[in-house]
């Protein structure tokens, strides 16, 4: 693939029972974060929304800014964007956390209920306004349904679309046209590449057409 033009990256991992879990995940993570770091080094983004403004807008000059960290609540994200959104001066951020705000335990507590939840994402959506910032909220897809942040998080999305309208800011449902695979014969739960939590490759596609609905070329 390197020889037809492609970029390529061979990523490994430590193996059990030499090394325990979460190692696995760890290295995974890490190389991945390292892939994108060696894309961005080599002036090649990997973001599909980005390539594709890119595209719609030749003349404009489209940067994006890697504030994202898999794994994360907005616990984080009221962190990030004081320590690298808001140094950036971006002209647009786009905000969709929440898969793991809801996740935890089944039969237990979610790691961030759904009304301290609003008002974190409030904090965020309002330090970018402050800053001139134009906001989208990103509301994820649907996690597992027969686990239990999937089952939570339709109160969450609500919590969204109740911000969305108390700070006039626009929303992406990704949520809803992730339901809307059914229509097309697809079961939305199939599109999980880990049958968690994870898109696959048409579950990102749906993601990036669904931001760029926002976007018409002109």
């Amino acid at each position: 693939f390197a020889l037809l033009g492609y970029h390529c990256l061979l990523l490994g991992y430590r193996k059990s029972p030499a090394h325990r879990f979460p190692a696995q995940i760890e290295d995974v993570c890490a190389g991945y974060q390292a892939m994108l770091a060696d894309l961005e080094g080599r002036g090649v983004d990997a973001s599909r929304v980005i390539v594709e403004l890119r595209r719609r807008f030749p003349k404009s000059a489209i940067t994006g800014v890697d504030a994202f960290q898999g794994g994360t609540t907005t616990e984080y994200g009221l962190k990030v964007i004081e320590e690298k959104v808001l140094p950036s001066k971006a002209d647009l951020l786009l905000v969709g956390f929440g898969g793991n705000d809801c996740a935890g335990p089944e039969g237990g507590k979610p790691n961030n209920p759904p009304e301290k939840y609003k008002e974190d994402m409030r904090a965020i959506i309002g330090k970018a306004k402050g800053a001139g910032m134009d906001v989208i909220i990103v509301v994820t897809m649907q996690q597992n349904p027969w686990l239990a942040p999937g089952k939570r998080w339709p109160a969450y999305r609500e919590k969204l679309l109740e911000l969305s309208k108390e700070e006039n800011v626009a929303l992406a449902d990704v949520y809803t046209e992730w339901l809307n695979q059914a229509t097309r014969g697809v079961p939305p739960f199939s599109q999980l590449h880990n049958w968690l939590n994870h898109p696959g490759k048409d579950g990102h596609k749906v993601y990036a057409d669904t931001v760029l609905r926002f976007f018409e070329a002109r």
